[in-house]
């Protein structure tokens, strides 16, 4: 098994569905009888959160506050082991079974004139338009952002998962494998870049706060979605210092993990550009990539603070739901 899967096991796309209740009732509140939406998606993020029995070291008191707040959902299935085919199923109402897409289709290929199926679905922002919403999205939402003029507003597509060092800490992108017919990973780990507002994902939460501060006359739904904790596992030393190696304990790991997965699953899995939980374990890799994995959650976490306390204290804040 793969490191990028053991990480990722149960959600590649995403991982937890949170409905939070309205807050407190605010004297700036938004007189409108629908309510806003406030759509947030984490890319890679899987069930090592405080809200779900945590596991070692974790540390999300932002998610946890969220969930203590609302309705969290704790036996959520992802529809495909993939991003791209989970994300295409959750934005069209539709199963991969009924789609046909099974991979990384690209989002304005979604909905084309081959697919008999999705040629003229309506996409999840477009029904809230429809019903009188304004629309706005940014970061990772579809597989990449989203098909064009689906927003009424967009902060544009995700260019990469970087920032990127000039030279990769420990793994080259590449393994074992023959290079020309595997491609390259992401996958790396270490603590890169020097601040956060360096950022994609901390760019797109200035995005969704400055917007926030704007005024409306309609009800808005408001996607953002996060790169991290997609591989590579790159955030500044502060979030690596929040979880100290020796603090952390390696997850159960069964050698023969795989052996009741059917063919397909194993040719998917099989990727020797991933680094094996077997090398992981046996180059003293496997705590500093769990170490990498958590610093990214808390990154991330931290975010999802700055946006919550921005709503709170906005005019929206009495009237706005929110999804995760």
């Amino acid at each position: 098994m793969t490191i990028n899967k053991l990480l990722c096991i149960v959600l590649p796309a995403l991982m937890l569905l949170i409905s939070c209740q309205k807050t407190k009732r605010s004297t700036k509140q938004v007189k409108q009888e629908k309510p806003n939406v406030l759509f947030i998606s984490i890319d890679d993020l899987n069930n090592w959160i405080g809200c779900l029995n945590g596991y070692s070291n974790t540390k999300t008191p932002n998610l946890d506050k969220l969930a203590a707040r609302g309705v969290l959902f704790s036996n959520a299935h992802c529809q495909a082991p993939l991003c791209g085919p989970s994300r295409a199923s959750l934005m069209t109402g539709l199963r991969p079974s009924t789609t046909g897409i099974y991979g990384m289709t690209p989002d304005n290929e979604i909905r084309r004139p081959g697919n008999v199926i999705t040629k003229d679905i309506t996409f999840l922002p477009e029904y809230f338009e429809n019903n009188g919403y304004h629309t706005m999205g940014i970061g990772k939402l579809f597989h990449i952002h989203a098909p064009d003029s689906v927003f009424n507003e967009s902060g544009g597509r995700v260019k990469g998962f970087g920032p990127f060092p000039e030279k990769r800490f420990v793994w080259d992108g590449f393994g074992a494998s023959d290079r020309k017919y595997y491609g390259r990973t992401n996958t790396d780990w270490g603590a890169f870049p020097e601040s956060d507002s360096l950022m994609p994902d901390h760019q797109s939460v200035d995005w969704v706060i400055e917007r926030l501060n704007k005024n409306y006359d309609k009800p808005f739904f408001m996607g953002l979605g996060f790169l991290r904790v997609h591989v590579p596992l790159y955030v500044p030393q502060k979030w690596f210092d929040l979880h100290p190696l020796e603090g952390i304990k390696t997850p159960p790991y069964l050698a023969d993990d795989l052996s009741d997965i059917p063919p397909i699953g194993l040719k998917i899995n099989d990727l020797p550009m991933m680094p094996s939980t077997k090398w992981a374990k046996e180059s003293g890799e496997w705590k500093k990539i769990i170490q990498a994995y958590l610093a990214c959650v808390s990154f991330v976490d931290y975010e999802i603070g700055r946006v919550m306390e921005v709503l709170k204290e906005s005019k929206y804040a009495d009237n706005t739901l929110i999804v995760l």
